[in-house]
């Protein structure tokens, strides 16, 4: 499966190969007006992101960067509901369980299709549907595993030298400030606590929502599960996921 670097990232890791780290245009300002010069231009097309998009490997002998999940983190309760050990941002662990009233939603940062479930849960035409239940966000541990797979794919293709690969991804991390996720400031509107945890083999593409019936897409989840009609979804996906519509869980 052929992977695809995000336009802001594969801009970003160019610019950071022809000039010295410390050069007066920061990483994120470069990549914001590249990306922004590109959106203009064209419109993206869609990609369903799946954990194919991380690789194996062992990132201290310069290889790929190691599994999303090296380890289910999930057990089973008496119940035989799952559950999963996860960490706060502090760094404290906490054990997850779906219930009757809370739902477990697997999303990462960078990927549109979370952003545009993030924006159709807080649109106040979905409260009502969602509004008795807790949602609970789980986040990779190392959502830059996928940064250091496009950064190798660069390498591979000789557009940016091996020596360099390490130096731009630990800049990468500085301007994110945060050790587990791509873009922390994803996280500040969340209509829920989030977590961070290594993601069970059961979550192939993002985002993927675990409740007491099992594993869904956001489709299933919210039309079969939490009965909001078909056309409302249909209406808010056409709003917030545009540029992937019909690209996963329709």
């Amino acid at each position: 499966m052929k992977r695809i670097a995000t336009s802001w990232l594969s801009m970003a890791i160019l610019l950071l190969a022809v000039a010295p780290l410390g050069m007066a245009q920061s990483l994120g300002d470069a990549a914001r007006a590249q990306k922004d010069k590109q959106n203009a231009a064209t419109k993206k097309p869609a990609k369903v992101y799946t954990n194919d998009d991380f690789s194996s490997g062992n990132a201290k002998t310069g290889q790929s960067a190691p599994p999303d999940n090296p380890a289910s983190p999930e057990a089973t309760s008496s119940s035989g509901v799952p559950t999963l050990a996860a960490e706060s941002g502090n760094g404290s662990t906490v054990h997850l369980t779906p219930d009757s009233v809370t739902n477990i939603i697997f999303m990462a940062t960078w990927c549109p299709h979370s952003k545009a479930l993030k924006d159709i849960l807080n649109d106040p035409r979905s409260r009502p549907y969602w509004g008795n239940n807790k949602l609970v966000f789980i986040f990779s541990k190392n959502e830059w595993a996928r940064a250091k797979v496009d950064l190798d794919d660069l390498v591979k293709s000789g557009k940016i030298p091996e020596s360099k690969a390490a130096e731009i991804l630990e800049e990468m991390k500085r301007e994110a400030g945060s050790p587990y996720v791509m873009d922390p400031k994803f996280l500040n509107d969340l209509p829920g606590d989030y977590y961070f945890c290594s993601h069970p083999k059961e979550v192939t593409g993002y985002p993927t929502v675990l409740s007491l019936h099992g594993y869904a897409n956001r489709m299933n989840w919210l039309i079969n599960e939490l009965k909001m009609p078909r056309d409302l979804f249909n209406k808010l996906q056409d709003e917030y996921d545009s540029e992937t519509s019909g690209a996963f869980g329709k």
